[in-house]
């Protein structure tokens, strides 16, 4: 993204907004939106259903470790997964959704193997859709990655051919100035 500003004397000044930042801040403010929502919505109706009273007695007569360690180990879990969220999120979000292909591929696999699902025809295509469009990103990345070493070989080759030149051109200098000045 392009941005123009104007300095004090009318010149006018380019400046490349960095692409990344941009998508991280969208990523985390979306995800903030999200759980702030998500945070009232919950409190509401817990606050409706008399879900909170209901927590008191469970903190006091249920939880073997006492009221205190109840309160401690609600607020972890609420945090830890605020956090879990807000990194998938922004995971799927800045990779294009490219690590959520190769998990969903690992979801299907995980519930077949621990939970002995049945592996039919729908989750079959959907396991191969995922391997050969994960399969697709690394192969593309590594014809890109192959593409810019060409690319860093030749720009160096190009510089040590530059700096031979230019040291041949010095060799001629000091050749031409002892022939001009003869050694005393």
């Amino acid at each position: 993204m392009i941005i123009d500003t104007k300095k004090s004397d009318g010149r006018v000044q380019i400046q490349k907004q960095d692409q990344e930042e941009t998508n991280t801040t969208s990523a985390t403010t979306k995800k903030l939106d999200d759980g702030i929502s998500g945070y009232g919505f919950s409190h509401g109706g817990n606050g409706y259903n008399g879900g909170f009273s209901e927590m008191k007695r469970e903190g006091k007569n249920v939880f073997d470790l006492g009221e205190k360690a109840y309160w401690l180990t609600v607020m972890f879990n609420v945090v830890t997964w605020q956090y879990c969220f807000m990194g998938t999120a922004g995971m799927v979000f800045l990779t294009g959704g490219v690590c959520m292909t190769a998990l969903m591929a690992v979801n299907v696999l995980g519930g077949v193997i621990v939970y002995g699902d049945n592996f039919g025809g729908i989750k079959v295509v959907s396991t191969l859709l995922c391997v050969w469009g994960f399969s697709s990103y690394l192969y593309g990345m590594y014809k890109k990655m192959e593409e810019e070493k060409k690319k860093k070989e030749s720009s160096i080759e190009k510089l040590i051919n530059s700096d031979d030149d230019h040291q041949q051109e010095q060799q001629e200098f000091v050749e031409m100035t002892e022939i001009v000045t003869p050694n005393a």
